[in-house]
């Protein structure tokens, strides 16, 4: 009964620390897509040549600071515990999240708010992660769908706060003139001035949320024998770069993670133009969200169940029909309302399924996860391609079968993928058997 309590506990303190990393992520699907047509209204007033395409790119900066600091994440635990790690990284991001709140100028805006949202989340969600997996080394997959759900949880209370206080009356986004085919969807100047103060708002909530979880996560480090033999490096780096499973994991990342942070980015903006009640896109996207943590543990016991290839294969051709039907959207809330929660809970299985696998693929070098990872760089900067260029000249209807395809592409990468299933996760499971009947006797 003990031992089941301890395990809760840092279940919880991940699912709370990952809710505080997704402050930067946009998430990883409510959190920067939520917030972004505010951000946007409010230096449009400063500056009317300013729109909410041009924000877009902030997830794209964050993912490029991300990669670089993961890296930095992977060498620092050389030295350092997990958790103060962790502690270092949230520092710092929610000091640069609450100064983002006094800068007037966009672009130094976008630089520093995607600083902020890198660091956050390269210095808080392996780690996390780690820490699990090193207290519960069996069935990592679920271990980091309940870590991923709060990387889910964080939209269902950022979305909601930042809409209730910078626009608590529900005033409706004024459309205005802009080059292109498709409106631009502007909040008035007293929604616009409310988000300086909404973001310093959020940055104190999520300080709070912080501090709870961070006394939930273990501090000490676990050291077992089946952990010692995992944790031993046998791949330098120039073999990693000859590796054909680590590039096709890599370019999984590329075109799966596109679609995922299509939708993170531009579900508020499609709302805005088809369905015109801020209230309720918000509603949805945080209904999104909390179906989203489900789908994170979801996917996390499936995947650990059935082969990864069947799993993932299914989940992007769905996600495919998804967008080549999105634009049926138009005609009732409702149906927008299905298809943004069914993508924001298929998408679930992708950010899962890429850790999952390359831990099967590289089971004693997991610092290859962090290159693998470096595909969001592209990734993410395929959504602000599509919204600030593409769309505006072919619309919306294209634009989806465009991230389609691109989806399609992933897809094969999945089903053509030498994968290693579940030996991997048997064998420890078996060590960590062992070493209890050895503890017992």
């Amino acid at each position: 009964m003990h031992d089941r309590i301890k395990v809760f506990s840092l279940y919880l303190g991940a699912i709370l620390i990952n809710t505080v990393f997704y402050i930067q992520i946009a998430g990883l699907i409510n959190g920067w897509g939520s917030i972004s047509p505010y951000i946007a209204s409010y230096y449009h007033h400063l500056d009317s040549s300013i729109y909410t395409a041009d924000f877009v790119i902030v997830n794209s900066y964050s993912y490029t600071f991300e990669a670089g600091l993961t890296v930095i994440t992977a060498y620092l635990i050389k030295f350092f515990q997990p958790f103060w790690i962790i502690v270092m990284g949230t520092l710092i991001s929610l000091t640069g999240f609450f100064l983002s709140s006094y800068i007037t100028n966009p672009y130094l805006f976008c630089w520093v708010i995607g600083f902020s949202f890198g660091a956050m989340s390269a210095f808080i969600f392996f780690p996390s992660v780690w820490i699990v997996w090193n207290q519960n080394p069996k069935n990592k997959a679920f271990s980091s769908g309940m870590s991923l759900s709060g990387y889910s949880l964080g939209p269902v209370i950022l979305g909601m706060l930042f809409t209730f206080i910078a626009n608590p009356y529900d005033y409706q986004a004024e459309t205005i003139e802009r080059n292109g085919k498709e409106d631009e969807k502007i909040f008035g100047k007293f929604v616009a001035d409310r988000v300086p103060m909404t973001i310093r708002w959020c940055t104190f909530t999520f300080l709070i949320i912080f501090l709870v979880s961070a006394m939930l996560l273990k501090r000490k480090w676990r050291t077992d024998n089946s952990e010692k033999n995992i944790s031993q490096t046998t791949m330098t780096y120039i073999e990693m770069l000859k590796n054909l499973k680590f590039w096709n994991l890599f370019f999984i990342s590329v075109f799966g993670l596109s679609s995922f942070g299509y939708v993170i980015n531009i579900y508020k903006i499609i709302g805005l133009n088809t369905v015109k009640d801020d209230h309720f896109i918000s509603i949805v996207g945080a209904l999104g969200s909390f179906f989203q943590c489900f789908g994170r543990i979801f996917f996390g016991i499936i995947l650990d169940k059935y082969p990864w290839k069947r799993i993932m294969s299914i989940d992007f051709i769905i996600i495919t029909i998804c967008f080549l039907t999105l634009e049926l959207s138009e005609q009732s809330k409702y149906l927008y309302a299905f298809f943004i929660i069914t993508l924001y809970f298929l998408i679930t299985a992708i950010y899962n399924g890429i850790i999952i696998q390359t831990d099967r693929d590289f089971p004693h070098d997991r610092w290859i996860i962090t290159y693998v990872f470096l595909g969001m760089i592209p990734a993410f900067f395929v959504p602000f391609f599509l919204e600030k260029y593409l769309t505006p000249i072919i619309g919306y209807f294209w634009t989806f079968v465009v991230i389609s395809g691109i989806t399609m592409v992933a897809t094969f990468q999945v089903i053509f993928h030498q994968a290693n299933e579940v030996v991997i996760e048997k064998e420890l499971a078996e060590n960590l058997n062992i070493d209890e009947e050895k503890t017992n006797k």
